[in-house]
């Protein structure tokens, strides 16, 4: 696993979530940590690049939790008074945190925050 075939399976639609996404690029690391002494270069760098790479994931599942949730609160209220329109046994929406875009993740690969802030927008607009 490397960045070059994770990108590869983004743009192909092998990855479609975050979760996929964070799967592989963990594994990913914990490859080139476990492969790598820990006097190696490429040891320190994958912990480094672990630990940023999980932040910024954590930091978007995250948003993603609090526009869902405002999100749901926002349909909740005007979809009072039609719970009582809902037929017996006929179950709520379950709630979902939704994941992130191929542009989100590829933007991830670009380093900058200007990628991952242009992706997230697309994505808020793709939704509303």
């Amino acid at each position: 696993m490397d960045l070059s075939a994770i990108k590869k399976n983004i743009e192909s639609g092998v990855i479609r979530t975050t979760a996929e996404f964070q799967r592989d690029i963990m594994l990913m690391f914990q490859n080139a940590i476990m492969y790598n002494s820990s006097d190696h270069d490429v040891y320190h760098m994958a912990l480094e690049m672990q630990r940023d790479v999980l932040e910024h994931v954590q930091q978007f599942l995250a948003t993603q939790l609090i526009m869902q949730t405002s999100e749901s609160a926002i349909s909740a209220k005007s979809l009072r008074g039609r719970e009582g329109n809902r037929k017996p046994g006929e179950a709520a929406e379950k709630d979902s945190v939704p994941m992130a875009s191929p542009a989100f993740l590829l933007s991830l690969f670009d380093g900058g925050t200007r990628g991952r802030r242009s992706a997230m927008e697309a994505d808020l607009k793709m939704k509303k």
